[in-house]
């Protein structure tokens, strides 16, 4: 059996470099097993329905996943969906005849006990691989009850984690969207946090004058949705409001403006501008005010934190861009843990400040085994807090980037990154 000081560097071996990667394929896990694992979409859809109160969500799967989902369903942080998340519980009969008729027993049944006023029909892994025509049922469903009916498909051997699970419903409530003469409000989509009463981006709307109409994810009736079609503007704050977003500019002429969570000021900046020239507005101030901020406190990590290595695990933050930003700064990314491989573009231009490892992401156990060999300073990400500090690892948790659009993110992350050099200083 291999010796835990030296299986750091025996795991290493089981994954690539940047360089080396090429297609998804190519980001390998760090161990077999993991620890704590990805999420299952079926989660993401959950942490979604929660907030639509007038819709039924129908969990149809195999007592496994509808044990999970009403399990989830009954924890208080999911609110009303204790009373509004009902099973399909499938067998081996239904494996091998199909699940459809069941289904619509389900459905009759739930209108029985009284008509709902949307239903939101969530498949999971059995299903598709059997094929049953989900598609076709929805139609013959909503033509019986005259009420919308949302697909939503949850294969987790074809989803990375639970995100999936969170974009496909949002761009599933698109069906509930209608066109509409367009009014002077603006949809925020992909975040359910509400914007802070003194950020920039608010100023920014006010000074436009526009109402803040659908904030998705959040809490929405099937009114918000029908009215959603109206807005000038979608702002879309993260990456998984963008489907819904291109859906609603090819359906309901509604444009919108990607905006999510970036480290790099200049990329702010030109956000800003963007938005600006959508809204037909000048940049409030205090956009300009944080600008120099950044810029200062960016020139002041540039000039202290040459050559700290860093781990970088999962944040709101888009990968490639913080990575970029970062190792642009003269920070040297050792390893990069990261789900799916999207821009190769991005790749390359990162490769021209560092060549980390890369491996797939959500395996923190096995994390502690690499530090020995990586000696990492920092770790920027989640990951379990008293395992950094037996290693003398400063951890920076980027989640609270969540919450921070604008150049809100850049000061957090920034900031962070000199209270790292302070620690430094002051343990000397």
């Amino acid at each position: 059996m291999l010796q835990k000081k030296n299986y750091g560097a025996d795991i290493l071996h089981n994954i690539r470099r940047l360089s080396e990667v090429n297609e998804q394929r190519d980001i390998k896990p760090l161990m077999a097993t993991s620890f704590p694992g990805t999420h299952c979409p079926l989660m993401g859809v959950l942490m979604t329905v929660r907030q639509l109160p007038e819709a039924v969500t129908v969990i149809i799967g195999t007592d496994e996943c509808t044990y999970y989902s009403k399990l989830l369903a009954n924890m208080k942080i999911f609110g009303s969906l204790k009373e509004s998340c009902v099973s399909v519980v499938i067998d081996d009969y239904d494996v091998t005849f199909g699940t459809i008729k069941k289904t619509k027993k389900a459905v009759a049944e739930i209108f029985e006990a009284g008509a709902p006023k949307c239903i939101v029909l969530v498949t999971t892994c059995v299903l598709e691989i059997i094929g049953d025509d989900y598609e076709a049922l929805v139609d013959e469903l909503e033509e019986k009850y005259h009420v919308p009916i949302l697909l939503v498909r949850t294969e987790h051997f074809q989803c990375r984690d639970h995100l999936p699970g969170i974009e496909r419903t949002l761009t599933a409530t698109a069906k509930l969207m209608r066109k509409m003469p367009t009014e002077n409000v603006v949809n925020i989509l992909g975040n359910g946090t509400p914007l802070p009463r003194n950020s920039a981006l608010l100023q920014l709307l006010e000074q436009a004058g526009v109402q803040l109409g659908l904030q998705l994810p959040g809490k929405c009736s099937l009114q918000d949705f029908a009215l959603a079609g109206r807005a000038k503007l979608n702002i879309v704050v993260d990456e998984l409001g963008l489907e819904l977003a291109k859906q609603m500019q090819e359906k309901l002429a509604v444009p919108y403006v990607y905006f999510p969570p970036m480290c790099n000021p200049r990329k702010v900046m030109q956000t800003y501008r963007e938005l600006a020239a959508a809204l037909s507005v000048e940049l409030p101030q205090t956009v300009a005010d944080s600008w120099e901020e950044c810029l200062a406190l960016e020139q002041q990590v540039r000039d202290k934190l040459q050559t700290v290595g860093y781990i970088y695990g999962n944040s709101p933050y888009d990968c490639w861009e913080l990575n970029t930003y970062l190792a642009g700064l003269g920070l040297q990314p050792l390893m990069i843990q990261m789900s799916t491989l999207k821009n190769k573009e991005a790749k390359n231009e990162l490769l021209q400040y560092a060549n980390p490892y890369v491996c797939k992401s959500a395996n923190l156990a096995a994390m502690e085994f690499a530090y020995d060999k990586l000696k990492p300073q920092l770790y920027i990400g989640r990951s379990f807090t008293d395992s950094l500090a037996r290693k003398g690892i400063f951890g920076i948790d980027s989640m609270l980037g969540q919450s921070s659009l604008g150049f809100d993110g850049c000061r957090s992350l920034l900031l962070q990154l000199l209270k790292f050099k302070q620690t430094q200083m002051e343990e000397k």
